[in-house]
C-alpha cells in the first residue's frame, strides 16, 4: 500500500528519519472482516519494516482467526478462512485443517473450563508482530518513536494483567488511551510515562481474548492477553515476576 502522505516521513517502527516510503496498518486489514477495515491506524512505515511485519502477518492470518472468540468470531472465520484454506501458498492452514489435534482442557480467565482444539502458533512470530503493533500505536498517539529502547513482550494471565492495571492506574501525569478496533477484534490499553518519558507499557486482547497458553499437557492455564513494555535498554528486562 503506498500512501503519498507518508513518504519521506520517519518510520514508526524503526525510528529512522526521512526513510518511510508508504502507509502501514497497524492492524492489517487482512485479520477484519470487510465491513470492518475502515478508519484503523495508520503510521509511515519503511520498505524494510512494512516488509518484516508483512511477513507476520502473512503467518498469523492463517492461524489466528480460527482462535478468535469474540461476538463476529463465527462470520469472522467463514468470511476470511474459505479462500485461505484453498491457497496453495497457505501450508500453515492447511495442516492445521487437515489434521487437527485432539481436544485439550483449557481455563479461561474466570476459571471456567473449556475443551478446545489447540492451534499451535510460532511464540516468535506473534510476540515479534505484538511488539511491532505497540511501536506503531505509539506513534499514532503520541509521536512517539523509540529506536533506542527495548520492546518486551509477554503473555498475561488475569491475574497477572490485574496486577500491571492496578499498578499502572497509581502512576501520575502519563497518558491513557483504550480503543476498540475491528468490532472487538482487537482491544488495546496503552499507558505512557509522565515527565517526556517515551516509554509505554500496552495490553492488547486479540480476537475478544484469545485463550493463550504454552503446552496444554504441562499446564492448562491460559493468557487472555499480550503485555507490551517499551523501555530504555539500561533498565532492567521485564519479566512476569517483575510485571507483578
Amino acid at each position: 500500500m503506498t500512501t503519498k502522505r507518508f513518504k519521506g516521513k520517519t518510520c514508526a517502527y524503526c525510528g529512522e528519519p526521512n526513510i518511510a516510503t508508504t502507509g502501514d496498518h497497524v492492524f492489517a486489514r487482512g485479520f477484519l472482516l470487510v465491513r470492518r477495515r475502515a478508519n484503523l491506524p495508520e503510521v509511515p512505515a519503511c520498505d524494510s519494516c512494512n516488509g518484516e511485519k508483512s511477513r507476520l502477518e502473512t503467518y498469523l492470518m492463517q492461524i489466528m482467526p480460527l482462535g478468535a472468540n469474540h461476538t463476529e468470531a463465527r462470520e469472522t472465520c467463514n468470511e476470511l478462512m474459505p479462500k485461505r484454506a484453498r491457497h496453495p501458498a497457505n501450508k500453515v492452514l492447511r495442516q492445521i485443517l487437515d489434521g487437527p489435534g485432539s481436544p485439550v482442557r483449557l481455563y479461561d480467565e474466570t476459571g471456567q473450563v473449556h475443551e478446545r482444539i489447540p492451534v499451535y502458533v510460532d511464540a516468535d512470530k506473534i510476540q515479534n508482530w505484538c511488539g511491532l503493533v505497540a511501536r506503531g500505536l505509539a506513534f499514532h498517539h503520541w509521536g512517539v518513536v523509540t529506536p533506542e529502547y527495548l520492546v518486551e513482550t509477554i503473555p498475561l494471565t488475569a491475574e497477572t494483567e490485574a496486577n500491571i492495571l492496578n499498578f499502572a492506574q497509581r502512576l501520575k501525569g502519563g497518558e491513557y488511551v483504550e480503543r476498540d478496533v475491528g468490532g472487538g477484534a482487537f482491544v488495546y490499553r496503552g499507558f505512557k510515562c509522565a515527565d517526556g518519558e517515551a516509554a509505554s507499557m500496552w495490553i492488547i486482547y486479540l480476537y475478544g481474548r484469545m485463550p493463550i497458553g504454552g503446552d496444554p499437557t504441562a499446564s492448562p492455564a491460559c493468557a487472555a492477553s499480550w503485555g507490551v513494555f517499551i523501555t530504555p535498554k539500561n533498565r532492567a528486562p521485564i519479566t512476569v515476576a517483575t510485571a507483578l
